[in-house]
C-alpha cells in the first residue's frame, strides 16, 4: 500500500501541470480533468428510450438476451453479464461470448435471505462464466441464434486445464470458471476471459501458506465446495470452434479485469492486462510465439508519475535474485504474480481495469477506476506509448493522462473502454451501486456511456450518450454490424432492490417483473456529433 507521502502518489492539480509539461501524444492535449463547459450531456432535454434506460435523441435499443434466457440443450443464460467479443467466421455468422461475473443471488433465486447452503451454492455455479452464443450478423440486423446447437455454457463446475499442462496444487485440472470480468479477442478467432474477484467465491492462500483467508467471501462457495484458491485468477482462453478452454499460466495469476491482445508491428503477440483492486499493478505478456499464448514472458509496469516515464520489469526467476530468493520455481512466480510483483517494485494504481488500443496511433488506454486512498475518487485514463516499432519486449514506454474525472466533466470512475474505427473513445463507468448519488459522487445518480472525440472538430469534447437503469453499469462495449451497433451489458440492474421494493424492474417494466442482466445492442445514428 501505498502511503499518502510517497512521492508516486501526486495531489490531482500537481498531476495536471505536469501532465501539460510533458504534452501531449495526439498533438494537442486533451485533459479534461479541471476545465470548465464540459458537461455535454445529450440526455438533457432529448428524447430518451424510456424512464429506465436514456439514450440521446436518435440512438435506439433492442434487448438480446437477458439472464434465464434458454438457449438450446437445456442451457440457460448466466447472470451479471459483462465483456462481450465477436468473431466473426464468415459473411453474416459468428460466434458471441459473454462473460459472467457474478450473480445477484436474491434476484436469481428469490432468495432474500441469502442462504448459502448446500443446494444453493451447488445451482449458483451455474450463473457465473461465460456464453458461447451463435449470432448472424447481416444487413437484416445482429441477432443470437437461441437455438444453435453451437450455443455453450461454461460455469462454476466446467473441468478447465492449465495450459502446458501444469499442476497446481496437486490437479492438471481447475474445477470452473468464476468472477469473469472483462476479456478480449485474439486474431487467431478465439476468446479470452479474465478471472477477476475469486476470493469472493473461494478466498485466498499466501505462498507455501495452507490456510484459507477469507478478506471478503460474498458467495461463500469454498463451505460446500472446498476448492484451491489457487485454480482461480488466471485468463482463459476459448476456442469457439472446438469448445475447448483452457487456463493461461503463462500469463499468471492475480484479479484479471481483462486482456488486451495486440499484433505488433514485428508480428509478435502481447496481451496487457490490468489488476483490478487498489494498489493493481499493470502486466503485459509478450508470447515467444506469432499464434500461440502457452509460453512467453510476463512483465509488470514501473511507473513515474513526474516523469511519464515506464519501465516493463520481467517476472522471471532465473534473472531476478529478489525472486530467486522468495520463490521455489518460475511456476510459483505465476501462481503468485501479484506478490512477485510488488517485490520487483511494480507501481500500486488506483484500481487498473478497462484497456483498449487506439487504432490511429497502436497506444494502449488505460482506465483507472478511483481509489480515495489515492486521492482519486473519479478515477482517470491512461494513455501508454511504448517505444521503437512497438515491439513486445519493449522495457520502456511513455505515459500520460488523458483525462481525470471530476465533477466538473461529470465524468466518475471509468470503466470499460473502446475505440470507434475514427479513433474516437466510448468509455463506461462503474460508481458502485452502493455509493451512486452518496459522498463524493453527488453529482452522479446513474452510471454512463460517453464518448469522448479524440480527432476532428469535436476532439476534447465529453459526451453523456446513455444512462443506465438504476443500480446498473454497462459494460463490455462491443462494436458490431460495421461499427454502425454497440453492444452494451446492462449489468446487475436493481441490485439494491428489497422484497418489500424494486429499484427497476429492467428490462420488462412493468414495475413488478425481477430485474436481470441484459444484453443489448445500441444502434448509433450517423449524425450523433451534430448533437454537440
Amino acid at each position: 500500500m501505498i502511503l499518502k507521502s510517497d512521492p508516486r502518489v501526486l495531489s490531482r492539480r500537481e498531476f495536471l501541470e505536469r501532465a501539460f509539461e510533458l504534452g501531449s501524444f495526439l498533438g494537442a492535449s486533451i485533459l479534461l480533468g479541471g476545465c470548465a463547459g464540459l458537461k455535454n450531456n445529450l440526455l438533457e432535454g432529448l428524447a430518451v428510450e424510456s424512464d429506465e434506460l436514456k439514450l440521446a435523441r436518435g440512438f435506439k435499443y433492442q434487448t438480446l438476451i437477458k439472464t434465464g434466457d434458454a438457449i438450446g440443450q437445456g442451457l440457460c443464460f448466466g447472470d451479471c453479464a459483462d465483456f462481450l467479443g465477436v468473431q466473426y467466421t464468415g459473411a453474416g455468422s459468428g460466434y458471441l461470448w459473454v462473460n459472467h461475473e457474478a450473480y445477484i443471488r436474491q434476484l436469481v433465486d428469490g432468495n432474500w435471505d441469502r442462504v448459502a447452503d448446500l443446494q444453493t451454492v451447488s445451482r449458483e455455479r451455474q450463473w457465473v462464466g461465460g456464453s458461447l452464443l451463435k449470432i448472424n450478423d447481416s444487413a437484416q440486423g445482429f441477432a443470437i441464434d437461441l437455438e444453435s446447437s453451437e450455443n455453450k455454457r461454461f460455469d462454476g463446475s466446467t473441468q478447465i486445464p492449465f495450459s502446458g499442462l501444469e499442476t497446481i496444487d496437486g490437479s492438471q485440472t481447475a474445477v470452473g470458471t468464476l468472477a469473469n470480468c472483462s476479456g478480449g479477442t485474439t486474431d487467431w478467432g478465439t476468446f479470452l476471459s479474465g478471472e477477476e474477484n475469486y476470493q469472493d467465491f473461494y478466498g485466498e492462500i499466501k505462498p507455501y501458506k495452507n490456510t484459507r483467508i477469507l478478506e471478503k467471501s460474498e458467495f461463500d462457495w469454498w463451505r460446500h465446495f472446498p476448492l484451491s484458491p489457487r485454480h482461480y485468477g488466471w485468463v482463459v482462453e476459448i476456442n469457439p470452434k472446438t469448445g475447448n478452454a483452457v487456463k493461461h499460466v503463462s500469463l499468471g495469476r492475480f484479479r484479471h479485469e481483462g486482456a488486451l491482445f495486440v499484433r505488433r508491428k514485428d508480428n509478435k503477440t502481447v496481451v496487457y492486462m490490468g489488476e483490478d483492486r487498489t494498489g493493481g499493478a499493470l502486466f503485459k505478456f509478450a508470447a515467444d510465439s506469432e499464434n500461440s499464448l502457452e509460453k512467453g514472458i510476463l512483465y509488470c509496469a514501473k511507473m513515474d508519475f513526474i516523469k511519464g516515464q515506464g519501465e516493463w520489469v520481467p517476472l522471471e526467476r532465473s534473472k531476478n535474485s529478489v525472486l530467486q530468493k522468495e520463490f521455489k520455481s518460475q511456476l510459483d512466480v505465476l501462481v503468485f504474480a501479484q506478490y512477485a510483483a510488488e517485490l520487483v517494485g511494480a507501481t500500486p494504481m488506483a484500481r487498473p481495469e478497462g484497456m483498449a488500443l487506439n487504432p490511429k496511433t497502436g497506444n494502449v488506454f488505460v482506465a483507472l477506476t478511483g481509489a480515495e486512498k489515492f486521492e482519486k475518487p473519479y478515477g482517470s485514463i491512461l494513455e501508454i506509448e511504448e517505444g521503437e516499432g512497438q515491439s513486445p519486449n519493449n522495457k520502456k514506454f511513455k505515459f500520460r493522462e488523458v483525462i481525470a474525472g471530476s465533477p466538473e466533466n461529470g465524468l466518475a470512475c471509468p470503466d470499460n473502454l473502446i475505440f470507434d474505427a475514427d479513433g474516437n473513445l466510448w468509455i463506461t463507468t462503474d460508481v458502485s451501486e452502493k455509493k451512486l448519488g452518496l459522498t463524493p459522487y453527488e453529482f452522479y445518480q446513474r452510471n454512463v456511456l460517453f464518448f469522448l472525440a479524440l480527432s476532428g472538430k469535436e476532439k476534447g469534447k465529453l459526451m453523456r450518450v446513455a444512462e443506465a437503469p438504476a443500480d446498473a453499469e454497462f459494460t463490455g462495449p462491443c462494436f458490431v454490424s460495421g461499427g454502425k451497433k454497440l453492444l452494451l451489458s446492462v449489468q446487475h440492474p436493481g441490485s439494491q432492490s428489497t422484497e418489500k421494493k424494486l429499484t427497476t424492474s429492467f428490462p420488462a417494466f412493468d414495475g413488478k417483473s425481477l430485474p436481470k442482466s441484459t444484453v443489448i445492442a445500441i444502434d448509433i445514428p450517423k449524425d450523433f456529433k451534430s448533437q454537440i
